[in-house]
């Protein structure tokens, strides 16, 4: 499903560069009747009407193909998520089924809502995005850039310098990730437990009056997630 979605949303990439090749032939097409000066009535003598036509379909044409394969993409990219999603929920509960009421007492329900829901939530972006995004971005950018050489190249020369300019600045943006990423991931274990107990605990802080107190670990575990985000 994922190479089948790739496909697609190239395609699309295809698609979408397509409308502006076909403004550019049509201003082209069309060029002549700006240095008309109107003294006769057969001013569309000037254009070829066959070459109008055809950019005029090939830019309308390309619009909705270009969104109709771009949504084919997702939507197969999508559903293979969703398959992927409830096939590992239902492995996870499978096996929490199979654990000792030991291990709940020792790991606080928060801990299970992150493995079974936030953990898998996260990989909706791996399956259900990367794929058609890259291909799209991919496919998309190299059909503009071909383009701007084949019209000038040194166009084509400065569409390469975006690339480039991001090129150098992946590194830096990379450094550090992995340690990041464990950090809020620690940090995002931590909040789910503290609000599970402040939930929890809500009636008896009611009852004796221990609102700070009980409200403290809940305040520094969100303070900590939120520094987890910097």
């Amino acid at each position: 499903p994922l190479l089948l979605a790739g496909v697609l949303s190239g395609v699309g990439a295809l698609s979408s560069v397509l409308p502006i090749i076909a403004v550019m032939e049509l201003v082209r097409i069309l060029a002549p009747l700006a240095s008309y000066d109107g003294s006769t009535p057969a001013s569309w003598s000037l254009v070829d009407t066959g070459r109008l036509w055809l950019a005029g379909g090939v830019l309308i044409g390309s619009l909705i193909a270009a969104s109709l394969l771009t949504f084919a993409g997702y939507h197969v990219s999508h559903s293979a998520d969703m398959t992927f999603s409830r096939y590992v929920r239902q492995r996870q509960v499978d096996q929490l089924l199979r654990l000792p009421l030991d291990w709940f007492h020792r790991n606080s329900s928060g801990k299970v809502k992150k493995i079974v829901q936030d953990d898998v939530a996260k990989t909706h972006q791996l399956i259900a995005h990367v794929v058609p995004d890259a291909t799209g971005a991919v496919a998309g950018g190299i059909i503009s850039v071909s383009y701007l050489f084949i019209v000038d190249w040194r166009i084509g020369v400065l569409g390469l310098l975006p690339v480039a300019a991001v090129a150098a600045a992946f590194p830096l943006m990379m450094k550090d990730l992995t340690r990041q990423f464990s950090r809020f991931s620690v940090a995002a274990a931590e909040l789910n437990s503290a609000t599970v107990e402040l939930v929890r605990g809500i009636a008896p802080m009611k009852v004796f009056a221990s609102h700070d107190r009980g409200g403290q670990r809940f305040r520094d575990r969100s303070a900590n997630f939120v520094a987890s985000l910097s």
